[in-house]
């Protein structure tokens, strides 16, 4: 039997557009007669920027393309996509997208037919995150191979802090660094020993979420702007970035010296020397320098969630980057994120230099694809300790509804927020459209969730899912699977939504009802009660069925919602045909199931969809009416759960089939054991 090793970069591809932005000229393009010296303070003399027409979801397209040029695999080779752009600015008239997500879109396109596909959103952290989440999943053989991938197009802050920059103190300064990318990484186990990565951690600070957030412009001119506390976010991050790097050397007996490349977070080259700096001190002599710590600032700037992987692909092409390196990944972002990968490079540099592949495919079997497959190895199960929901008198805003039901969760099952290291947020509708740093690091910092830990402290590890309806049972999912790799022990996935067009004077055209709910789950004893398995199925020959995306026009921003006439009977067509595969899978029948936790909406459907799997129609569970004042949404299945508690329908021992239904058309399904 082949013995399996860590978790490889099978390929990589980047995509830079061919417009060349110098900071000469965005500083000629402020409103006022600018004598910054952005270009001496960053090391930043021009950054690459989308033609016209070109978009997030473009960058990623191109860098996805890239990435299977210097692949053996397919699309249909892939089990998980994980789109971590942080823009989703997807289409001309200030277009960003909320439903479907910009993964799913890109399945849709590419033709990722069968994999699991959600978005991700953790600042520039994103895309390690992304490839945490894909190792836990890699490492427990939940999938066979991974695409990990973002596309940023993010220069248009450029445009709004041009139009509204105040001198060297603005907190928009940092706007003027920005450049776009699109990079993908393939991910699969390697079968060679010593390769892939090594360690991977990443926690969350968020008292310092603050520090750095991106929004809608309240400015008559509108546009988004990110606004940084740049001196505050160094003071916090440096220490923390640098402490967490010469930790994990130590946890996997890593010499400094050993390192052959430092790959960090690229912001300003002011920033990298400091880091030097910093470590050499921590070590007490010389073990880093230019020669070691990658910088390609100057002609790149900083691409947000690609920088890492735009700073690894230069470094290949250049021959700086070569097969059986040790690499240290020093991972920062907003929120305030901090990580550290430490990762061996196999033969991929000559690979990708040479245009050869690393050897053929093996035949595909049909385990995994997104789902629990049936020889997905048993590990700890997650299980539900607490339901919270944010009482009826919470300001109508996205962080403290989600904070207020994280509370009652935490509450309800007799811990305090400083229990939980793992938190994961999955509202689509959020104030100010925020999209900079994750929801999951304000509501962290909110809840004081060890939010000032040392690197050698209690962590927690905040992010989030984005991917509609369906969200929150995404991020039960992957809050389980790390649960079962023990890479975390308690969890709380969180939810809240607002009615996007409430604040813009607009008539309500998403009709959310705007609450906050939360679950509690931590491990289980196998084979107890807890999560027994889940099935993820896309149907993207619906992926126009419904839309909806931020737009802009003379009278500001405001949400824009397209809906097709047919899309309930399209949704209950493809929940019957994934809830049949989960059955199948577990070689359970519906006969067998006590409650089916449906979506909301379904009052209608019930009887079609009970009569379809042959149940009787009072086994299905509606969230209860007089809690609902608009669509639950993402809180759907907190309340449902909540619902049948109320009416005491939830038995020891029973089983329950929760349903999730999102734009795309994406459906999930989980079994329960209570």
């Amino acid at each position: 039997m082949q013995q399996v090793h860590g978790t490889v970069i099978e390929s990589l591809g980047v995509y830079l557009p061919p417009r060349r932005l110098t900071t000469e000229e965005v500083l000629r393009g402020c409103r006022t007669p600018s004598v910054l010296p952005v270009e001496s303070l960053t090391g930043i003399r021009a950054r690459p920027a989308v033609e016209p027409g070109q978009f997030s979801i473009d960058l990623a397209k191109e860098a996805t393309r890239r990435c299977f040029e210097g692949s053996r695999l397919s699309p249909g080779d892939i089990d998980l996509v994980v789109f971590c752009g942080i823009s989703r600015y997807d289409g001309p008239g200030f277009r960003f997208s909320f439903e479907p997500g910009t993964g799913l879109q890109l399945a849709a396109d590419l033709g990722f037919d069968g994999a699991l596909v959600f978005d991700v959103a953790n600042a520039c952290a994103g895309m390690f995150t992304g490839v945490a989440i894909a190792d836990t999943l890699l490492r427990l053989g939940r999938i066979r191979r991974a695409l990990v991938v973002s596309g940023e197009y993010v220069t248009h802050l450029i445009e709004t802090a041009q139009r509204e920059l105040d001198g060297l103190t603005d907190p928009r300064l940092a706007c003027l660094t920005l450049g776009d990318a699109g990079a993908a990484v393939t991910l699969e186990r390697s079968d060679r020993p010593g390769v892939g990565f090594k360690d991977l951690e990443i926690y969350t600070l968020g008292r310092y979420s603050h520090y750095c957030i991106a929004k809608l412009s309240r400015r008559p001119q509108g546009g988004a702007i990110m606004l940084t506390d740049a001196i505050g976010l160094t003071a916090v991050s440096l220490p923390q970035a640098v402490g967490h790097a010469v930790q994990m050397l130590r946890r996997n007996d890593w010499t400094a010296e050993s390192v052959r490349h430092v790959i960090p977070h690229q912001t300003s080259s002011m920033t990298l020397r400091a880091a030097s700096q910093a470590f050499n001190t921590a070590y007490g002599r010389e073990v880093w320098d230019a020669h070691t710590v990658v910088n390609n600032l100057a002609e790149r700037g900083n691409t947000a969630t690609t920088s890492h992987f735009v700073a690894l692909s230069d470094g290949i092409e250049s021959g700086r980057v070569n097969s059986g390196e040790r690499i240290l990944f020093s991972i920062t972002g907003s929120g305030v994120t901090i990580g550290t990968a430490l990762y061996v490079m196999d033969d991929l540099p000559d690979r990708l230099r040479n245009g050869r592949h690393a050897r053929s495919l093996p035949a595909r079997t049909a385990a995994g694809h997104g789902a629990d497959g049936p020889t997905a190895p048993e590990g700890p199960r997650a299980r539900i300790a607490g339901v919270g929901v944010a009482p009826g008198d919470c300001p109508r805003d996205t962080v403290p509804m989600a904070a207020a039901a994280g509370d009652a969760c935490l509450r309800a099952a007799g811990l305090v927020a400083t229990d939980v290291d793992l938190l994961v947020y999955t509202g689509v509708y959020r104030t100010d459209a925020v999209f900079e740093p994750s929801i999951a690091s304000l509501v962290a910092g909110a809840m004081q969730m060890n939010d000032d830990a040392s690197p050698q402290g209690r962590h927690t590890l905040a992010f989030d899912v984005f991917s509609g309806a369906a969200g929150f049972l995404h991020g039960c999912y992957v809050a389980a699977q790390l649960i079962a790799a023990g890479r975390h022990e308690t969890a709380v996935v969180v939810t809240s939504e607002v009615e996007q067009n409430r604040t813009t004077g607009r008539p309500a055209s998403r009709g959310v009802q705007e609450t906050g709910s939360a679950l509690l789950l931590e491990a289980g004893d196998a084979p107890g009660a807890g999560f027994v398995g889940f099935a993820f199925k896309s149907f993207t020959e619906h992926v126009a069925a419904f839309v909806s995306c931020g737009a802009q026009d003379e009278h500001g921003p405001y949400l824009h919602v397209e809906r097709d006439g047919m899309l309930e009977e399209t949704y209950l067509k493809c929940a019957l045909a994934t809830v049949g595969e989960l059955l199948d899978a577990h070689a359970t029948d519906a006969g067998s199931v006590s409650l089916f936790f449906v979506p909301p909406g379904w009052r209608g459907l019930g009887e079609r969809f009970a009569g379809a799997l042959g149940v009787p129609e009072d086994r299905l569970v509606h969230v209860d009416v007089d809690v609902v004042t608009g669509d639950p949404f993402t809180s759907s299945i907190p309340l449902g759960l909540l619902s049948a508690l109320r009416q005491g329908r939830v038995r020891s021992g029973g089983t329950g089939l929760i349903i999730a239904v999102s734009a795309g058309v994406q459906v999930g399904c989980a079994l329960y054991r209570f």
